[in-house]
């Protein structure tokens, strides 16, 4: 039995502990950067995540989503304003997100205590509260050293990312400066453009969508326009004028944007700061009141507030000023325009939470689902991040079997669904199928490992390190070019993939924000890398769509029999499969790529709703609604 152990969270460690003390005690790494950094000093270590099983893992999802209203509890009615909580405000993903990290990191510390029993344990700040919770159970001592800087939650930082040729920049900005940026690049495209939306226009039929990129939906977009809607655009995140697609989009279609800094006056401001004000010390008194927030996150008999408040408490008092102005210039956007329909891709991010508050006159609003979200029996805790369970007024699903699973598996009531088709690919059913390449060219679209789902793991790192640089070597070795397309999303895994390319070939080219349908159709065949199986990428449906033989390698060795497997319209592939032989079938075998280009088709067909129309009659769908 060791004296005492040192918990390793990430690289930065090394800066506050001795390093011969590495080399005079067990060591745990708790994350593949402080894995592989341990490996890189020959310090010998054990890989914390493999104390933590499945099943207490997929328990913590459970228990972090049940958390997701939290801030319903009667006792936080004192954050209110014009009847809204103001906890309510931050988004669903990025809360979720924090609490998967702390709550891994303490279930995994106490099941190293439980099975170890050490006497002592070394580690840095990000362990102490875990540490101090943990010690009112268990017998040991344990020691923080300092540490030099402190973690951001994930959105702190917005990451900027484009190509400039082949070249892929990406680059943070604080969320301060983005705003920054953002508002002065919107308000020269919107000026040099005229796309500011004229309030003179206001008493027109209006629909707004709210964080939308406008060259996915071009078609809806039309089809409101044939009947006479003025279409507006609120973004927040991303700007909806972000590049010159969007631009000429908007432009062409009469399209118009929100201009957020011209929408309330001096006195409204003045306002808001005395609203600010009060809320600040209503704020700080409830924080001061623990009890509160410790009867409320507790899980298996531990309170873990302690654990996550001081990233909360900062987040809500960093952003108040953001969220109150937010949330006022809503209140006016729907007051002054006479706005129809709010259409949304969710309701779990920032705008659309504030935006939807703010709709005290229950203009109807409806979740566009965006994702290729597929879901079985077996995979239903999931559909939380899908945002299933708990849409405010209607949702558009792409097929009759996604409204038949809301109503059986999550009791959603028939009246709430609407069965829409994927307005998204409407345009896709249009596009010319381009024919094979002379040589071959290779997409590879990987969905990054994340803790969303708590399966952030060294042991996944490493089997996608693996599994990548192997296939990489086979399509080199066969000639064939290799295209790699990262996800949009801010993951640190993006970071990861895209320096193990570069190390493993200069050629490949890597894509940060390019249309992903455009890289599909420049492919001969498409691999998607998915950690978790039961999320299948939008990119597979979409390579089916365009006609293009696809292969989907699983890494957690959860294989679902959904419509699309049953139908052998994809090539399903693991760590275990022979890649060399998936290659040559998916790129070489004629036959075979034929068969999974026509089952694909038979999917298509068989899962989307009105293909290619799903635009002009979901439009139709929501006048009749709006009429009755």
């Amino acid at each position: 039995m060791p004296n005492s152990i040192i918990l390793v969270k990430d690289a930065n460690d090394f800066s506050s502990i001795d390093e011969k003390l590495f080399f005079e005690n067990d060591v745990y790494s708790f994350s593949i950067s402080a894995h592989k950094l341990l490996e890189e000093k020959k310090i010998p270590h054990k890989i914390a995540e493999e104390f933590l099983i499945e099943n207490e893992r997929l328990k913590i999802f459970d228990q972090v989503s049940s958390f997701h209203h939290w801030y319903k509890n009667s006792e936080l009615k004192e954050v209110e304003f014009d009847e809204v909580n103001f906890f309510r405000f931050f988004d669903t993903i990025e809360f979720h997100t924090h609490l998967m990290n702390e709550f891994i990191n303490f279930f995994t510390t106490r099941n190293i205590i439980n099975k170890i029993k050490p006497k002592k344990i070394i580690s840095t700040e990000k362990f102490s509260e875990i540490l101090h919770t943990l010690n009112q159970k268990f017998d040991f001592e344990f020691e923080i050293k300092d540490i030099i800087s402190s973690e951001k939650l994930l959105w702190e930082d917005i990451q900027i990312k484009q190509n400039i040729g082949k070249l892929p920049i990406s680059f943070n900005l604080s969320r301060k400066n983005y705003h920054k940026v953002k508002s002065f690049w919107e308000k020269s495209i919107g000026s040099f453009y005229k796309l500011w939306f004229n309030f003179k226009d206001a008493d027109k039929k209006t629909v707004i969508f709210l964080e939308f990129y406008p060259p996915l939906y071009e078609k809806l977009i039309s089809n409101f326009i044939k009947i006479g809607y003025n279409v507006i655009f609120l973004n927040r995140r991303r700007p909806a004028i972000s590049d010159k697609k969007s631009i000429n989009l908007l432009k062409d279609l009469g399209v118009k944007i929100i201009n957020y800094d011209e929408i309330l006056k001096s006195n409204e401001k003045d306002s808001i700061k005395s609203i600010e004000k009060g809320l600040i010390e209503k704020l700080n008194h409830i924080f001061s009141n623990q009890k509160i927030f410790e009867n409320i996150f507790v899980v298996e008999d531990f309170s873990l507030w302690n654990i996550i408040k001081n990233q909360l408490i900062k987040i809500y008092q960093t952003r108040i000023h953001e969220y109150l102005l937010t949330y006022y210039i809503s209140k006016k956007i729907l007051k002054q325009i006479n706005i129809k329909f709010i259409m949304t891709l969710n309701e779990v991010g920032e705008t659309e939470k504030i935006f939807l508050a703010a709709n005290k006159n229950k203009i109807p609003s409806i979740v566009l689902e965006h994702g290729f979200a597929i879901f079985l029996p077996e995979s239903t805790r999931f559909s939380t991040l899908s945002n299933y369970p708990s849409f405010t007024d209607k949702i558009a699903v792409w097929s009759l079997s996604q409204k038949d699973f809301l109503e059986k598996n999550l009791k959603t009531k028939s009246e709430k669904i609407i069965v829409s088709g994927s307005p998204r690919h409407d345009k896709l059913f249009t596009k010319t199928i381009k024919q094979k390449n002379k040589s071959h060219r290779i997409l590879i679209a990987p969905t990054p490992i994340t803790q969303i789902q708590g399966f952030d793991e060294t042991k996944f790192h490493l089997k996608f390190e693996k599994i990548f640089t192997e296939l990489c070597s086979i399509l080199k070795n066969r000639n064939i070019e290799i295209i790699l397309k990262l996800h949009p999303s801010q993951s640190f895994h993006n970071e990861i993939i895209k320096n193990l390319a570069k190390n493993l070939d200069p050629n490949i080219t890597i894509h940060l924000m390019t249309s992903i349908v455009d890289l599909i159709q420049v492919s001969d065949s498409v691999i998607t890398i998915t950690p978790e199986g039961w999320g299948p990428s939008t990119i597979i449906l979409e390579s089916m769509i365009l006609q293009k033989p696809i292969m989907n390698i699983i890494l957690d060795n959860h294989f679902y029999d959904f419509p699309y497997v049953q139908q052998n319209a994809i090539l399903i592939a693991s760590e275990k499969s022979d890649l060399n032989d998936c290659v040559e079938k998916l790129v070489f075998n004629e036959n075979y790529r034929n068969d999974l280009i026509k089952n694909g088709q038979k999917f298509i067909k068989s899962y989307l709703h009105e293909p290619g129309n799903a635009s002009e009659i979901f439009v139709k769908n929501l006048i009749s609604i709006l009429e009755n």
